[in-house]
């Protein structure tokens, strides 16, 4: 079975597929850089037949499907370090 990632912004309570270009190490340490500066977010994992689910807001309650959301969270990120002076640019997929 084939398992695939998500990425949810727990302050805006919106999710996204994280496409599997770049792979699940990329994800982790982008994920934990935005958390380390404070940001509210977090990836879990889903099954393959779970992935029409989270298309259709049926997978977590309370949470929305935002596409583009790994692209604004980097977007985010870089302007939370931009401020602290430290301008950190993250890979993406």
């Amino acid at each position: 079975m084939k398992e695939g990632f998500i990425i949810k912004d727990d302050s805006k309570r919106t999710l996204e597929i994280a496409p599997s270009i770049g792979g699940y190490n990329l994800l982790v340490d982008n994920v934990f850089l935005m958390m380390s500066v404070g940001m509210k977010i977090q990836q879990c994992s889903f099954s393959e037949e779970q992935e029409l689910k989270v298309k259709n807001n049926n997978f977590l309650t309370g949470y929305t499907y935002e596409k583009g959301l790994y692209d604004r969270l980097i977007w985010e990120y870089e302007e939370i370090t931009s401020k602290n002076g430290k301008r950190v640019t993250l890979k993406k997929w």
